[in-house]
């Protein structure tokens, strides 16, 4: 039987801990497709993890990729010509353009 001082004890680790979580994880409601949830839960069962542990890999993953340069910048191309595009073309329609690039009127 436990005495009242393991379980104080007790109580003051279980505060402890969600105190611990509260400063360091930040609670969010997400919208998943039904399917693609059920998946993560079978994967994350498989593996032994939580489907917490599941998402939060996967958002690191994700963010990692997108932050970490794939190499060096490439340098795009710069027109030299000055003028711009005739004055039949109409920018703002992808007719008028495809049209103009078709003529090659607009070169």
């Amino acid at each position: 039987m436990r005495s009242r001082v393991d379980r104080h004890f007790d109580d003051d680790a279980v505060q402890n801990d969600a105190q611990l979580d509260m400063l360091c994880c930040m609670r969010t409601t997400v919208d998943l497709p039904d399917e693609l949830l059920a998946q993560a839960r079978i994967r994350a069962a498989q593996e032994g993890s939580t489907l917490t542990a599941l998402l939060a890999d996967g958002l690191r993953l994700r963010l990692e990729r997108e932050t970490t340069p794939s190499g060096t910048p490439r340098r795009l191309p710069m027109s030299r010509n000055h003028g711009g595009l005739q004055p039949w073309i109409d920018p703002a329609s992808n007719a008028s353009l495809l049209d103009a690039a078709d003529d090659g009127a607009a070169a």
